[in-house]
């Protein structure tokens, strides 16, 4: 039913070539993209991707879906780590963070540093709110190179 209204809500708009309206229609697709992204999370955690056959979520979204290759891996990919990050996810969620925000989350972190990430979220959070896009980029990359180093420093030296 809500997504039924959402296909007629959808239909019935006009978006202007206009500065604030496509800000504000673009904060609109992030906040969807954030629940989708979210029930693909809680799908692929459920294993549902296997009950047709698929072998992984990125398939069956290639399949069911029309995603590409390549949107599909991406998808599966920000799906699995906003479920660690559930801060995040949630500020995406209510368009505190944007679409922007969260690619250069899962494009920045790796998995080495994922941990780190999550253990820190309520910081890094409040540090990445409200910033641009490109600053918030230089914040990751800063915040990845000294999550690494950081890590090496806790590693044994090597016989």
């Amino acid at each position: 039913m809500v997504l039924e209204a959402l296909a007629e809500a959808i239909e019935g708009v006009v978006i202007h070539p206009d500065e604030s309206e496509l800000v504000a229609a673009l904060g609109l697709r992030d906040r969807l993209d954030a629940k989708i992204t979210t029930a693909v999370g809680e799908f692929d955690a459920a294993e549902l991707w296997d009950v047709d056959g698929s072998v992984s979520m990125a398939a069956w979204l290639r399949i069911h879906a029309g995603r590409t290759k390549r949107d599909a891996q991406r998808l599966s990919l920000t799906a699995r780590r906003l479920r660690t990050l559930p801060g995040v996810e949630a500020a995406y969620r209510d368009g505190r963070l944007s679409g922007g925000h969260i690619d250069a989350i899962v494009g920045i972190i790796t998995e080495r540093t994922m941990k780190l990430f999550a253990e820190n979220e309520a910081k890094v959070l409040a540090d990445l709110e409200g910033l641009p896009i490109d600053a918030a980029v230089r914040y990751l990359q800063s915040w990845q190179a000294h999550a690494e180093a950081w890590l090496d420093s806790q590693e044994p030296d090597p016989d």
